[in-house]
Formats: structure tokens, C-alpha cells, sequence
């Protein structure tokens, strides 16, 4: 996998506020082309994207969106259906209900990620009231049901890192629910391995320079007796001896 592709996958994140920087439409263009080449289930490519440049119009698919506040700021949307009448044709029920919603969602995924490559923030949203925001835009409801909305255009602010989860918790191999602890050495990926190794390494480095700072400054505050030099005890041990030996010989 393209490092330039990873990196775009991995630091995309949802934008809730816009700033009011003009949207060029040739950035638009090139996210909703990246739509289109999305995958799709027999290549049915049964989606629709209507473009909604009209801000009051954007604006008021709040209230049907459950008061999201993207929508104050966004300058375009863009809603996405699918023609489920086309997918029941070719699939029956399962191209109706299942496949016309993973075919949408492969495509707004594509304008995520091609909307963060061209340097715009971008949302998607899933809950909004279908008939009215069907009612607005004059969707054939029962052909072509909106599956969501994706609210682009310049970020205005900077987003947080997202936590993600371990890929340990959500990787299995063979049966469901069997883990493996390392799974990048099932794939013989050693530079994860060395990674992971360095940074135990760099951990036990940074503790070990803590605990020696902690301990100076312990010293500091309550700085040790001075130990005692063994040549100077041994050399008074023999001159207390040699006293003694003299003092008995006195005595005789």
C-alpha cells in the first residue's frame, strides 16, 4: 500500500465546523469523481450524488438532521442516494437492502478520503428524516432513497487525533474470535516487530532516566552519609592494634 495513501487514510477526520473560505468547484468535482469510482456490487453503480450549492437550503437540513450543527457552517452538501429499484432488478431483496447500501457507503468513503487529500474537511451523516429531506430536493422516494449526506469544504479549526482500537482486538484468523496477539508476524512483517521492540526499548530507557533523576533529587533533599574509605578503616585498625600490642608490652 502507497505510504501517501495510508497517511490520507489515517489522519482523515470528521469535520463539525467550517470556515466561511470559498469552496472551489473543481475540488468538489474531483471529490465526487472519487465517488463514482468507488466499487459496487456487480459494477451496478446505482448511486446518485445531488450537489446542494443553495446555503439556505443547507442550512435548513438541520432541523432534519437532528439539530447537527455542521450544517451552520458547511457550504455545500452533497446527499447521496441509491436507485434501489435498479439493485431489487438485478438482486432481488438483498440488492434492495443490502447491496444499494454498501455501494453508497464504498462511495462516500472515497469522497472522505478525497476530500482530506485535497486539503478540505469533510463529514458524513447517517441520521437525518428520509422524507423530508427527500420532500426538499424532489427525490423519488421509492426509486431513489437518500443514504446520506457528506457536508465539504475548509475546516475551521484543527482536529484531535482519534484513539483507535488495538488491531489485536479486532483481527481474527481461521474462526471467529481467535486472536493472535502479534498478528503482523502471521504476515511476516518484522519492521512492526522491530518497531514495537524499539519502542519497549525507548519506555525502558525514559524510566530508567526518570528513576535516576527522581533518585538525584532525592540526594539532594537528603544527601547520604559519606561512605567510609576501607583503607583508612583497615589502617586504623592496625595503628589501634599496634597501641594496644605496646601498652600490654608496657605492662609486662
Amino acid at each position: 500500500m502507497s505510504s501517501d495513501i495510508f497517511a490520507v487514510m489515517a489522519d482523515r477526520r470528521s469535520c463539525k465546523r467550517f470556515s466561511p473560505q470559498p469552496l472551489e468547484m473543481d475540488k468538489v468535482l474531483q471529490v465526487i469523481q472519487a465517488g463514482h469510482l468507488a466499487p459496487s456490487a456487480g459494477n451496478l453503480q446505482n448511486w446518485s450524488f445531488l450537489v446542494i450549492t443553495d446555503i439556505e437550503k443547507v442550512r435548513e437540513l438541520y432541523h432534519h438532521t437532528l439539530d447537527q450543527e455542521a450544517f451552520l457552517t458547511a457550504p455545500m452538501a452533497i446527499v447521496v442516494c441509491g436507485d434501489v429499484d435498479y439493485a431489487h432488478k438485478m438482486y432481488g431483496m438483498r440488492g434492495k437492502r443490502l447491496y444499494t447500501i454498501q455501494n453508497c457507503a464504498a462511495a462516500m468513503e472515497n469522497m472522505l478520503l478525497a476530500a482530506h487529500a485535497l486539503g478540505l474537511g469533510a463529514v458524513w451523516i447517517g441520521a437525518f428524516d428520509e422524507d423530508k429531506v427527500s420532500g426538499m430536493f424532489g427525490i423519488p422516494n421509492e426509486a431513489h432513497r437518500p443514504q446520506a449526506i457528506l457536508l465539504i469544504g475548509y475546516p475551521d479549526y484543527e482536529v484531535e487525533p482519534k484513539s483507535i482500537r488495538p488491531i489485536q482486538e479486532v483481527v481474527y484468523f481461521n474462526s471467529f474470535g481467535n486472536k493472535v496477539l502479534r498478528p503482523h508476524l502471521i504476515f511476516y512483517d518484522w519492521a512492526t516487530e522491530w518497531r514495537n521492540q524499539a519502542q519497549k526499548v525507548r519506555q525502558h530507557l525514559s524510566a530508567r532516566k526518570e528513576a535516576i533523576v527522581a533518585r538525584k533529587a532525592e540526594e539532594e533533599k537528603h544527601p547520604p552519609k559519606p561512605r567510609e574509605n576501607p583503607l583508612v578503616k583497615a589502617k586504623e585498625q592496625i595503628r589501634s592494634a599496634v597501641e594496644k600490642l605496646k601498652k600490654e608490652q608496657y605492662r609486662k
